[in-house]
């Protein structure tokens, strides 16, 4: 989990580095129109996509998430936001063998179950070019908070006993999300845009079984590939 939270800061500095040397804050860029973007209060965010899974163990999530923006300058917005979603998500892996050697080959059967999320998270963004400079605009994005789970299964008969969720009973927890992608300017402050990022999320499932003298729980930092598009709006 270090080592997570290591990578993110790293590239966090690194984005923030680009965007400070970058040529556009040393001049006005040329605009592609005569009439200057205005700042005139909060944007609003409305995005929809899907967090694809990969690794030995993973999740897939589906959601839809609605921020409020505040752009403090042409290159700078903060937010929060919240969201809905749906997820295939791991709930427990039950280790077995079909012998008693300890060479004998390990099996590993995976339980999955849908669960309802709702995301809640601070949001900022950072713009590469001016507003005004171009109808396209590249721009990255952190997003970090907390994935709370309303709808999970709270036991299930495991073998010949029934278990309970009696630690980390929602099963996720905290994620953060950095991304990089490009608005398009419509008209006023309508865009579109596109973005790819990587999502990390904490997430807990139950682990046991013939090979496991131990059944407990694990929480891990589980990846996921995020891709989204979304429509902004004043």
């Amino acid at each position: 989990m270090k080592g997570t939270f290591l990578f993110i800061f790293t590239c966090t500095n690194i984005f923030l580095a680009c965007i400070l040397i970058s040529p556009s804050y040393a001049q006005a860029p040329k605009r592609y129109s005569q009439e200057p973007v205005r700042l005139e209060g909060c944007e609003g965010l409305v995005q929809t996509g899907s967090s694809i899974g990969f690794g030995k163990y993973y999740n897939t999530t589906a959601y839809a998430t609605i921020t409020c923006r505040y752009p403090f300058s042409q290159y700078v917005a903060i937010g929060a936001g919240i969201g809905a979603g749906w997820a295939d998500a791991v709930s427990r892996l039950y280790h077995f063998t079909t012998n008693p050697s300890p060479e004998a080959t390990v099996y590993t059967v995976e339980d999955r179950d849908p669960n309802l999320l709702i995301p809640v998270f601070l949001y900022v963004k950072f713009n590469v070019t001016s507003e005004d400079s171009s109808k396209w605009l590249p721009y990255i994005s952190l997003e970090t908070g907390y994935m709370f789970n309303i709808c999970y299964p709270k036991e299930r008969l495991w073998g010949d006993i029934r278990w309970q969720r009696d630690r980390n009973a929602e099963g996720f927890g905290w994620m953060c999300i950095p991304a990089a992608g490009v608005e398009y300017r419509l008209k006023g402050k309508q865009r579109l845009s596109m973005q790819i990022g990587c999502h990390f999320q904490q997430h807990s499932y139950a682990t046991g079984g013939s090979y496991d003298s131990y059944s407990g729980w694990v929480t891990k930092w589980l990846p996921s590939l995020d891709v989204r598009i979304g429509f902004a709006f004043l």
